[in-house]
This record gives C-alpha cells, sequence and structure tokens, in this order.
C-alpha cells in the first residue's frame, strides 16, 4: 500500500490547457470600462507600450501573451478580486496570475512616467492660466492634500505608527494635482500617523517650487502651514474678504470664476503674502489679468454702494416697526392702567355702603 502511494506522489502531475477566453474580442467599450476601467483603445496602448517587457521568450506553444498579462493585472487591479477569481476569468491558473501581477506592474510604471511635475516654462503657464480661469488666484501651479489609504494590521513594534487618526491602519499618501485633477506628484512614503505638514516638509516638493523658472505656490488646506510657496485659508475671526478667500479656495478646481469677490479675494492674498517674495505673473496673462482686476473692482464697489444703500433702508425700516411696536404697547399699559383705575374708584365708592 505504502508502495502504491509513493508512485502515485512521485508521478508527475498533467498539465491542464484551458481555454482561453479573449475579452477584447467580444466585448465593446462600455463592457471593457465596466471590468477594466479602460476602453479598448487605450488597453491596446499599454499592450503595445509593455509587450516588449513581457513577451514570452520560450518554445512552448501555451505561453501566456502580453495581452493577458495586462488583462489580468488590469482586472485584478480594478475588481481586486482573488488571484483564483481572476485567473478563471481569463484562463489562467493562480500561480500565473500572482507571477503576472508584478511584473506587468513594473512594465506599466516604466513605460508610462505620466507623473512629474513640468518644468518648462510653456507648461508651468498654462498651468497658472488654468488656475486663474478658476477663480483668479494668481501664479498657482498646483494644488496639495493628503489622503488616507487603508493596509492590513500588523503586529510589529511599528505598527501604532501606522495607525491614522481615523482609528485604522493606512498611509498617508501625499498628492498634487493641476487645474485639471491630473498628479504631478506623488508621494507614499509615510504613514498614517504622519501630518501632513510634516509629510510636505520632509518630501521634494519645497524643492521643486524653488527651482521653478518662473516661480510659484501651490493651495493647500488649513492642515497646512501658510509658505512662501503655499497658500492655506484664513483662520480666526472672518471678515468678507476673508470668507470670499476661503470660499474660492474651496471651490478652486471645483466650480468656476467668482468675479463679483475678485477685488476682496486679491486683497487678502497681498495680505496674507505681505512677507513674502512677490509672485512672478506670466507675462501672456499679465494685461489680462490687470483689465480683470480693475473691472472686479469698479464691480465690487458698486455692489458695495448697493449693498449699503440696501441695508439703510431695511435698518430704517425695522426701526420704524419698532417704534410702532412701542408705541402699541404704551398704549396697551395705558388702557390697562386706566381700567384699573377706574376699577379702584368703583370699588372705594361702593365699600359704605357694602359696611352698611
Amino acid at each position: 500500500m505504502a508502495t502504491i502511494l509513493f508512485m502515485q506522489r512521485s508521478l508527475r502531475k498533467q498539465r491542464v490547457f484551458r481555454d482561453r477566453s479573449q475579452p477584447l474580442d467580444s466585448f465593446d467599450d462600455s463592457k471593457l470600462i465596466s471590468r477594466y476601467r479602460f476602453p479598448r483603445r487605450i488597453i491596446f496602448d499599454l499592450i503595445d507600450g509593455v509587450d516588449e517587457q513581457l513577451r514570452p521568450y520560450t518554445e512552448r506553444s501555451h505561453a501566456i501573451p502580453t495581452q493577458l498579462q495586462v488583462l489580468c493585472t488590469l482586472r485584478y487591479i480594478a475588481k481586486a478580486d482573488f488571484f483564483s477569481e481572476v485567473g478563471d476569468v481569463h484562463g489562467v491558473s493562480k500561480s500565473s496570475v500572482s507571477v503576472c501581477l508584478p511584473r506587468v506592474c513594473q512594465a506599466l510604471c516604466e513605460h508610462l512616467q505620466n507623473i512629474k511635475f513640468p518644468s518648462s516654462v510653456h507648461s508651468l503657464r498654462k498651468i497658472k492660466d488654468e488656475f486663474h480661469s478658476i477663480a483668479r488666484f494668481l501664479n498657482v501651479v498646483g494644488a496639495i492634500d493628503g489622503t488616507l489609504i487603508p493596509i492590513k494590521g500588523m503586529g510589529t513594534e511599528d505598527e501604532h505608527i501606522y495607525v491614522s487618526r481615523k482609528k485604522f491602519h493606512a498611509l498617508n499618501i501625499q498628492g498634487v494635482v493641476d487645474a485639471e485633477m491630473r498628479f504631478l506628484n506623488i508621494n507614499c512614503r509615510f504613514p498614517g500617523s504622519a501630518h501632513d505638514a510634516y509629510i510636505m516638509s520632509n518630501s521634494t516638493i519645497p524643492d521643486i517650487i524653488a527651482k521653478l523658472p518662473e516661480g510659484g505656490c501651490l493651495l493647500g488646506d488649513s492642515g497646512y502651514p501658510l509658505k512662501d510657496f503655499l497658500m492655506t485659508p484664513w483662520s480666526g475671526s472672518q471678515t468678507k474678504g476673508k470668507l470670499d478667500l476661503n470660499c474660492d479656495l474651496n471651490c478652486t478646481g471645483a466650480t468656476g470664476d467668482s468675479s463679483a469677490t475678485s477685488n476682496n479675494v486679491s486683497e487678502c492674498v497681498v495680505d496674507i503674502h505681505v512677507t513674502s517674495e512677490e509672485p512672478s505673473i506670466p507675462c501672456t496673462a499679465s494685461e489680462s489679468l490687470k483689465k480683470d482686476l480693475k473691472k472686479s473692482q469698479d464691480s465690487s464697489r458698486r455692489k458695495a454702494e448697493q449693498n449699503g444703500m440696501e441695508e439703510f433702508v431695511r435698518m430704517k425700516k425695522k426701526k420704524s416697526e419698532l417704534e410702532e411696536r412701542k408705541v402699541i404697547a404704551l398704549e396697551k399699559i395705558a388702557n390697562t392702567l386706566e381700567r384699573f383705575q377706574d376699577h379702584q374708584a368703583s370699588e372705594f365708592s361702593l365699600s359704605p355702603i357694602i359696611k352698611f
């Protein structure tokens, strides 16, 4: 019996050749996007870009082609499925998926190289013009923020540094984007407990901004300190200009221009950066910026006068209403006192008769 079991184990397992489907031949763009997050054209571009690195150099007849390797990787990234599920969909074994996944990810990162901070004057001026068209902020080259990416917990001595302020294990990922939400810089080196300001100060962002040919600044939230190259919202007591500044900071990248408040916003920007270097405005947009600023000042002045007159009329009307209420209240009090005095007088006149 032992001999039979030993012989069965020593026999080589027979290879199983699965029916490998070709989703690109049967799915349209809408189905491909729902399963792989990319249309057919983009998938073919990715396959062509990494084919030289992933093409199997073997004489075997059932080697996994580049197309299937890329599709397996995209499906896993898009759906976060198990290796076995991804392999079953594409007719590939679980072990083959585990081998293909890191190779394809490495090849895609080397091929794309699309996350980089622009350094040419033309591209930087284009980004500045795009940010200016949103909320009239000058010399802005990007918006910075951090986000918590959950990870699995661990049992090492450094576990506590990965616990974020929201009480789960995470990495604090810092990103810088342009006006069209394209990533310009990403930092994935810090654990979840690291503060956004600490990550920014220990990243390459300050050096990158300092070396820009025409200068520039970033927009950040209240989690960052105010710097020569970083504009943050106002805190503490709020005036109309400060509220307008915070509103436009929030809408940058999300909503359109707010020309009615651009004058107050510009004054606040100059005020908070009074100790900073004067930002260099792109030459192509300087004249238009001056004209827009003058128009916004005139519009704001007219609006302030109109609002002041409306406020005066409203307060005068409210004061007259209060005076009318006061007169009515005094009349009621006088009538009540008069009735009370008449009642007292009647009781005084009838008291001797009642006593008698």
